[in-house]
């Protein structure tokens, strides 16, 4: 069983964010898989490359969609979005300098992140968005 399964309850019922999380929960099934086959060390420079093209993307489209749908909490969630990037950079540069020891602590990482930001931060945008007036999820433009 994996750690990282996409559930239908993380779904903000916007494609193009939905597809986007669910590449993040790949990235750590990725990785689990790798750590319990015992192939993590050479995983971990692409991998660790992916997760801050990940941020960088993904960040700019989810944070786009939240003033689209004029949503109240963008500051705090933005700043959710810069600590992701700020702890991603500190991996990034440490697996770069050849640490391969860090498997275990990305992978405890992603595993955080998924469960409070996606699983709680982001329930609050789809709650948000659930509640505006004639705006169903999958008719905003994101």
């Amino acid at each position: 069983m994996s750690l990282f399964a996409w559930q239908e309850n993380y779904a903000l019922q916007v494609p193009r964010i939905d597809d986007e999380h669910k590449l993040l929960f790949a990235a750590g099934d990725k990785l689990h898989k790798a750590i319990v086959t015992g192939k993590a060390a050479a995983l971990l420079e692409p991998l660790i490359d992916e997760l801050a093209d990940y941020g960088r993307t993904h960040f700019a489209h989810e944070e786009e969609f939240m003033v689209e749908i004029r949503y109240p909490r963008i500051m705090a969630h933005k700043g959710e979005h810069q600590a992701f990037t700020k702890r991603v950079e500190v991996f990034r540069q440490a697996v770069h300098a050849g640490d391969r020891s860090l498997a275990l602590n990305i992978l405890q990482f992603l595993k955080n992140w998924l469960v409070e930001h996606i699983g709680t931060s982001d329930a609050q945008v789809r709650e948000h968005l659930q509640k505006q007036p004639g705006s169903g999820a999958t008719a905003v433009n994101v």
